[in-house]
């Protein structure tokens, strides 16, 4: 859990494969290949660092943020640096 306006300055990761899911409020992301955004509630997002990615992420909310994050080992190293966002808190369940 993260208090309104806390997070984590600009950092590098190195080969790393991150994942985080969003289960309450919205906090931004931005990094040093210029892109930014604000992930919500429902919303994952996945970065591929490769040789190398600077980033920041802060609760820009108004209530704490509460997120899942798993930082793995890239298998590849020096892979190519991605971001990827997908929005999942419109999707439905299938019954």
């Amino acid at each position: 859990m993260l208090a309104t306006g806390k997070g984590f300055g600009i950092h590098p990761h190195v080969n790393m494969e991150i994942i985080s899911i969003l289960l309450q409020e919205k906090m931004n992301h931005k990094d040093s290949m210029g892109y930014g955004t604000v992930i919500e509630k429902g919303g994952v997002q996945i970065i591929s660092t490769g040789s190398g990615l600077f980033h920041e992420e802060y609760n820009i909310g108004d209530e704490e943020v509460n997120f899942l994050q798993n930082l793995d080992s890239a298998q590849t190293a020096d892979c190519k640096t991605k971001v990827s966002n997908q929005d999942f808190s419109k999707s439905k369940p299938e019954e």
